[in-house]
């Protein structure tokens, strides 16, 4: 069953309405994502745990022959699931902010609605915090603590790497070696991106668009996003085209 206690669920309400950021960096994953959604061929596809819904904008415009639905309790417009069944189930950065004691119930409920996920897992502690002074992310456990139950729910788990140290992912369906080695490439190619000095690259080095799109993810998760701080951070990035990039991420 999804999360149904109230009191959680108006803290993350509170926290949506408050950082109008906050609730996006699924779309930092829309690489992969569409890679496993042309493998599998969807009609319908769900991201759980939507937020604000900026991961389903992006599909459904890459996709628009797809029905693409969102759901997230503690968003008023995506609280209502639509459907009792879809193709393909996108669940990034969500399982964390579920209490312990609520997880397992969560993922049998993301199984009955989908044989066919891609989970991104967290695990370390979110860089916002609650309107009650708790951390944002409530449940920080290793990756394979989460394996143990979904392999109570799903036939298939499949642990994957993240895009970072403090990330891992799980996909629940078979993929061939061709797909499973164009997945490891993007991970690698983002790691890469890690070791580089990228400050320097933000301020016009280079325009990697590798490189930029991490830096961007990291800022976003360590630190308080506002408008004032990415005026600040923009103004410093001479070329035109980047800095545009960089601000449009933040929208």
């Amino acid at each position: 069953m999804p999360i149904t206690d109230e009191k959680h669920i108006s803290q993350y309400k509170q926290l949506h309405n408050n950082q109008k950021n906050y609730g996006s960096t699924s779309s930092m994953f829309f690489e992969e994502i569409c890679m496993f959604i042309d493998y599998i061929n969807p009609k319908t596809v769900l991201d759980y745990g939507c937020g604000k819904g900026a991961l389903v904008s992006l599909l459904r415009e890459k996709y628009p022959s797809i029905e693409i639905y969102g759901y997230d309790p503690s968003v008023e417009e995506h609280s209502k699931l639509e459907k009792d069944h879809f193709d393909i189930i996108v669940n990034t950065d969500v399982l964390e902010h579920v209490p312990e004691n609520d997880v397992s119930d969560v993922i049998s409920h993301i199984a009955s609605l989908s044989q066919n996920v891609f989970f991104n897992l967290h695990h370390e502690k979110a860089s916002f915090t609650l309107p009650n002074g708790q951390n944002a992310h409530c449940t920080i456990k290793p990756s394979t603590w989460y394996h143990d139950i979904m392999i109570k729910y799903f036939d298939t788990v499949i642990a994957l790497g993240g895009r970072a140290p403090i990330l891992s992912a799980v996909i629940t369906f078979n993929i061939d070696n061709i797909l499973m080695h164009k997945y490891n490439y993007i991970v690698a190619a983002e790691h890469d991106a890690l070791k580089v000095n990228w400050l320097p690259t933000m301020f016009g080095i280079s325009n990697n668009r590798t490189t930029l799109k991490i830096t961007i993810f990291f800022i976003k998760i360590t630190i308080k996003v506002t408008d004032k701080k990415i005026s600040k951070i923009a103004s410093l990035i001479p070329i035109k085209k980047c800095r545009e990039i960089f601000i449009s991420k933040f929208k």
